[in-house]
């Protein structure tokens, strides 16, 4: 596998250094699914504009929902990129002397956000035979986290704070299909679990009590953690309706969470 890199001279990280701090790894694209704009981000995609980064010298920008007009938005910048089979993973370093960089930056590491966007332009697209728009080349304006993005299959890979570095992992996980850890689980897992919780409800009590309220405490923190996933599940699918009505509305040429890109 070729590895694909933009360096900033003394500025460089590697994705696999864990002494740093205020860094997040994240997958801001991923290729080959199809979003909920319609659109399918190819292997490749990022190559050329990749290079034009590099050859710059300038910083990829980071910024929060892509509100490019805040400047308080601005969190960060990428340290390093790279194009692999699961889609675009850029490691990002926060300006954690800023309080809405390092506000955003402890959410992330709590899990309280978990997903990314970037916003493009469109240099070579097709249409595929599923009807789904195959962009096959973009050039890259901007990166970064988002409470809900256009994919949502975005994800965390890690985070490297002061303290520790730590996965972006929970008591309840699955595999993509690249084998990297996502933390959303599924429907028919949470079912699972649902499941599991009501057999050992019903089971025979521990005799010593110490242990049976340790058991009864395991069994509430996971069923509070399924009442959240099932309000996370239902308020992004009231935001994918709004979001749908808006766009028959109000279509934008540029598919970056229905928000225009800048001028330039």
């Amino acid at each position: 596998m070729t590895r694909k890199t933009i360096l900033y001279d003394d500025n460089f990280v590697s994705l696999t250094s864990t002494t740093d701090q205020g860094i997040i790894e994240a997958y801001v694209s991923v290729f080959g699914n199809v979003d909920k704009a319609g659109d399918r981000v190819m292997r490749g995609a990022f190559t050329r504009s990749l290079q034009k980064w590099r050859e710059s010298g300038r910083r990829i920008p980071v910024i929060w929902a892509h509100s490019w007009g805040d400047i308080d938005s601005h969190i960060g910048y990428v340290i390093d990129a790279m194009e692999d089979e699961t889609g675009l993973r850029l490691a990002m370093k926060f300006d954690l002397t800023e309080p809405r960089a390092a506000r955003i930056f402890q959410l992330i590491k709590e899990r309280r956000i978990s997903q990314y966007s970037f916003s493009y332009d469109i240099l070579r697209e097709r249409m595929a035979e599923d009807g789904a728009t195959e962009l096959l080349e973009l050039d890259l304006l901007e990166a970064g986290p988002c409470l809900l993005g256009m994919n949502p299959e975005t994800f965390t890979v890690s985070v490297k704070s002061d303290t520790a570095t730590t996965a972006d992992n929970s008591a309840v996980t699955r595999t993509n299909t690249a084998g990297s850890d996502v933390t959303r689980p599924t429907e028919s897992e949470i079912d699972r679990l649902r499941r599991t919780l009501d057999e050992l409800l019903s089971s025979e009590r521990p005799s010593d009590p110490a242990v049976a309220k340790q058991v009864d405490d395991l069994i509430l923190s996971v069923r509070e953690e399924l009442v959240r996933e099932s309000l996370d599940r239902a308020e992004q699918a009231a935001w994918e309706r709004r979001m749908h009505i808006n766009m028959i509305l109000d279509p934008v040429p540029v598919r970056v969470d229905a928000q225009m890109r800048p001028d330039r």
